[in-house]
């Protein structure tokens, strides 16, 4: 099984209520190319699109934001 993916930093969105996630290269680049959920971090053994069977969201909207200011 892979390694999970584990983030850096974390945060809650304040107006989603969903949380953010900072990931190193090698964990963000995982998720990038669909091996793990941008949104619960659920790790896949073979690539997927659409929606993750673990919690449902979909990634394909794994947008990358600019870092919070507390983050830096």
């Amino acid at each position: 099984m892979a390694d999970p993916i584990t983030p850096i930093y974390s945060k809650i969105d304040e107006w989603t209520g969903k949380p953010i996630f900072g990931l190193s290269f090698t964990d963000f680049t995982r998720v990038e190319q669909g091996y793990g959920c941008p949104h619960c971090l659920a790790v896949f053994e073979h690539a997927r699109r659409g929606a993750c069977p673990d919690c449902g969201e979909d990634m394909r909207s794994n947008a990358v934001a600019p870092l919070p200011e507390d983050w830096r």
